[in-house]
C-alpha cells in the first residue's frame, strides 16, 4: 500500500465519455466533423505522450502541462502509469538522486498531487548548505526556484524544510522581478507567486500556457494548446446547455 498524504486534486469538470455527450447545443461550430477532429487529436495525442514520457523529464513536463491546461480527466490512465513508475525508481533510489532542482521538485510535487508518500526532507535536504539554507547557487536558478516553490505548496504539517523553501525561493523569485528578466521569465515568475498551481482552479488559469513556449523547447506543445482550445469549446457548449435547461 503507498500511504497517501494531504494533497488536493481538483476535480475534473468534464468527466463524461465523449461520445455520450452532445456538445453542439448553442454553438454553431460543434459540428460532426469538428467531433471527429477532436476524438483524432485526442487519441494521437495519448499516443505522443506514450512516446515522450519514455523521457522522466519529458514525461513529468507534460504531465504539467495537460493539468495546468486542465485537460487531465481526458489522460488519467497515462498519468498514472508515469507517476507510478516515476514512484517506483524514487521508492528503489533512483528517482531524486539528480541535481537538477527544476526536475526533482517538478517529480516531488507531481507525485504529492496525486497522493504518494514522499518524505519532502529526503527529497530537499541534498539542496541544503551545512546551516541548513538553500545553498546560494539556486537563486540562479529561475526554472528551479518556481518549481521549489510550487512543490513548498504542498507540505504537511511538521515539514519545516518546505517552509524553508517557500520563503527561500519566493524571495528569490521576486529579486529576479526586481531585476527585470525577460518577459517569459517574469510572466512565469508572476503567476507561480499569484497563482501557485495548487491553490488555483486550471480551467481559470489555463490561458497563461496558451499561446506561450512553454519550458521553450518542446514540439508537443502547440498540439497539446489545440487540443486545450477545442477541449475549452465543448466544455463551453456544454455548460451552457445545462444553463438553458436549468433556466426552463
Amino acid at each position: 500500500m503507498i500511504p497517501s498524504c494531504n494533497a488536493y486534486k481538483e476535480p475534473s469538470f468534464v468527466s463524461t465519455p465523449l461520445q455520450h455527450v452532445d456538445y453542439r447545443y448553442g454553438n454553431p461550430n460543434i459540428t460532426d466533423e469538428f467531433l471527429d477532429e477532436y476524438a483524432s487529436k485526442l487519441e494521437g495525442f495519448k499516443r505522443v505522450f506514450k512516446l515522450v514520457s519514455e523521457d522522466p523529464l519529458q514525461g513529468l513536463t507534460m504531465i504539467d502541462a495537460i493539468q495546468r491546461l486542465g485537460i487531465d480527466h481526458h489522460f488519467q490512465h497515462e498519468i498514472e502509469q508515469v507517476l507510478q513508475r516515476q514512484f517506483m525508481l524514487s521508492a528503489n533510489g533512483n528517482g531524486f538522486h539528480n541535481y537538477d532542482l527544476h526536475e526533482v521538485a517538478l517529480r516531488f510535487r507531481l507525485l504529492r498531487q496525486e497522493g504518494y508518500f514522499v518524505p519532502a526532507a529526503e527529497v530537499f535536504n541534498r539542496f541544503r548548505d551545512r546551516e541548513g539554507s538553500f545553498r546560494h547557487e539556486l537563486c540562479r536558478d529561475i526554472k528551479g526556484l518556481i518549481e521549489l516553490y510550487e512543490a513548498s505548496q504542498l507540505g504537511i504539517d511538521g515539514e519545516d524544510i518546505l517552509d524553508v523553501a517557500r520563503e527561500f525561493s519566493s524571495q528569490s523569485l521576486r529579486k529576479w522581478r526586481m531585476a527585470k528578466v525577460d518577459l517569459f521569465s517574469d510572466r512565469a515568475i508572476r503567476n507561480t507567486l499569484d497563482q501557485p498551481f495548487h491553490k488555483s482552479l486550471s480551467r481559470f488559469t489555463a490561458r497563461n500556457l496558451l499561446g506561450t513556449d512553454f519550458q521553450g523547447t518542446n514540439g508537443w506543445i502547440n498540439i497539446l494548446q489545440e487540443l486545450a482550445k477545442m477541449d475549452f469549446n465543448l466544455v463551453q457548449s456544454l455548460h451552457q446547455k445545462e444553463i438553458a435547461h436549468i433556466s426552463k
